[in-house]
């Protein structure tokens, strides 16, 4: 098993947490949810369309923390199946150390929902009364143990951890909020955003400055993703390079950075005149004024440097860089 430790220096964004039936995967989301400022999803029992509806919509947003029963992966197709584990997500296997503990859990745990679905009190676990059934015993002992072999099948994670070391360090009895379905995703990330705020990070310069290095490097320390320029122009089919062009994608990356749900929220581009950072609007705006000249002439004769920034980087040190940007934007926070 992993340091937990290891769980307050996750770099990689989303994380999917694969566990077995009660195991503190939820308290572990929710923990997880308040250290990186995200939005933890508890639905344990996705049906494969939802799955699917659900990463179609999150492709851009990537900053949230994904929480799954192993039972429910066998019923997803292969390639949807593939995408937890071809690092796509930041994976987390949960266990539990002793299986009579956890059937025993998991047993009274469902008797207690049913009788929670059945009455009008939304209180009073603790005081119900649960009967011993055998049926209902064995159907845990087949549950738990599907789970823990399809769990145990899977490829390797990048982090394992057991109940008992969770419940060690993370409380167990936290708020519980599943996400409905159909789900209105766009609210859900935007509650995010609201509740902790968002700045949008401008690194901006010439061509070959070394916009896209920084901004790999910063946003590992930030626990965001960059939004790249010309990934960004792939995925939309745009590579208009004319005023209009490079407006049209100045709008688009502030509607990427402002439809994520990152504390921050980076983008790499050019942005060679003073119109496109002020359609960008950046809260913090590094400017990459390493090389005099960029690869591509027409760039060359029209960027403008920029006259207002937070930060004007000469030399090409990412790791350093980064370093003292991300301790700045980290210590505003406190």
């Amino acid at each position: 098993m992993n340091n937990i430790l290891s769980l307050y220096n996750i770099t990689k964004f989303p994380v999917l947490i694969v566990s077995s039936p009660r195991c503190g995967s939820g308290a572990l989301g929710h923990a997880l949810e308040q250290m990186y400022s995200t939005v933890f999803f508890n639905e344990p029992n996705f049906e494969p369309e939802r799955m699917q509806e659900f990463l179609n919509y999150a492709g851009w947003h990537n900053n949230y923390i994904l929480k799954i029963m192993g039972s429910s992966i066998p019923s997803f197709p292969k390639e949807l199946q593939e995408k937890f584990f071809n690092r796509t997500f930041f994976t987390i296997k949960l266990k539990r150390s002793n299986l009579v503990d956890q059937i025993a859990s998991h047993y009274v745990a469902n008797k207690r929902n049913k009788w929670h679905y059945f009455s009008n009190e939304i209180n009073g676990f603790a005081d119900t009364k649960i009967d011993i059934d055998i049926k209902d015993i064995n159907t845990s002992i087949e549950w738990v143990q599907d789970d823990i072999n399809i769990i145990n099948n899977l490829p390797k994670a990048d982090l394992n951890f057991t109940y008992e070391e969770i419940s060690s360090h993370f409380p167990l009895q936290v708020p519980v909020v599943k996400t409905p379905y159909p789900t209105n995703y766009d609210e859900v990330f935007k509650a995010v955003t609201n509740r902790y705020g968002a700045e949008r990070i401008l690194i901006m310069g010439l061509p070959g400055s070394g916009k896209t290095t920084l901004a790999k490097e910063l946003a590992q320390r930030l626990h965001t993703i960059p939004f790249n320029a010309d990934e960004v122009r792939a995925k939309f089919n745009d590579w208009d390079f004319s005023p209009e062009g490079r407006i049209r994608q100045s709008h688009r990356m502030k509607e990427l950075c402002d439809s994520n749900n990152s504390r921050f929220n980076i983008a790499d581009f050019v942005a060679p005149l003073p119109e496109m950072r002020g359609i960008f609007d950046a809260h913090y705006t590094i400017w990459m004024d390493t090389i005099s000249q960029g690869r591509f002439e027409d760039t060359n004769k029209m960027f403008v440097p920029p006259s207002n920034y937070n930060i004007r980087i000469t030399t090409k040190n990412a790791t350093k860089w980064a370093e003292v940007i991300a301790a700045h934007l980290l210590d505003n926070l406190r």
